[in-house]
């Protein structure tokens, strides 16, 4: 999911009691990538991590949801915006279920829809939930207003229009993966495996 995420940022974003300064919104639409972010710096690293191992598995996710909400924690003070900060993370994985395909358990089975293959699909799925998360944002008066202006909504549209219009036309994932230079590679990631 690419700006899926950001619509989930803006439902859970609505229904927690805390209203967010500028950066607390920024860090926390970061904490809605962390897996994505941690995919990057395996890429990075010249790590491989096939099929999300390290970053989409349920274990890893659990993790970095406590690390997330660990640190959000100790610079607020606030178990709510901590709660916050680690559902946004939690949230990564049933999103992500809809556009990709990775594993959900060291060892198990691939688990996904892999719509970003079709690109309709992914399109129809993430354009309404960037809708409905901007307007409940919006609604609750709790993120700053500039997140919540009309440029933001547009410039994600572009955004998700961009990605699916590429994605139609690429058989490799748009994500950085090490997996793709490493001969050690357990199997080639797909499309599906970005997200």
């Amino acid at each position: 999911m690419i700006t899926g995420h950001f619509g989930v940022v803006g439902v859970v974003g609505s229904a927690s009691r805390v209203r967010m300064s500028p950066g607390m919104f920024v860090a926390l639409v970061f904490a809605s990538l962390a897996p994505d972010i941690a995919d990057t710096v395996f890429a990075v690293l010249g790590i491989c991590s096939p099929n999300g191992l390290y970053s989409h598995t349920l274990y890893a996710v659990v993790l970095e949801a406590a690390i997330i909400g660990g640190m959000a924690f100790l610079a607020t003070g606030s178990r709510v915006t901590a709660l916050t900060f680690a559902v946004v993370v939690l949230l990564h994985v049933p999103a992500d279920y809809f556009t990709g395909r990775k594993l959900l358990l060291p060892g198990g089975e691939m688990a996904g829809l892999l719509w970003y293959e079709r690109p309709l699909y992914d399109y129809l799925l993430e354009v309404p939930i960037v809708l409905l998360g901007w307007w409940l944002l919006r609604r609750s008066g709790r993120a700053p207003r500039w997140a919540t202006s009309a440029t933001v909504l547009v410039l994600a549209l572009i955004v998700q229009t961009a990605f699916d219009l590429v994605s139609a036309r690429t058989s490799r994932g748009l994500k950085p993966n090490a997996c793709f230079r490493s001969s050690a590679a357990v199997s080639t990631p797909s499309v599906g495996d970005a997200g």
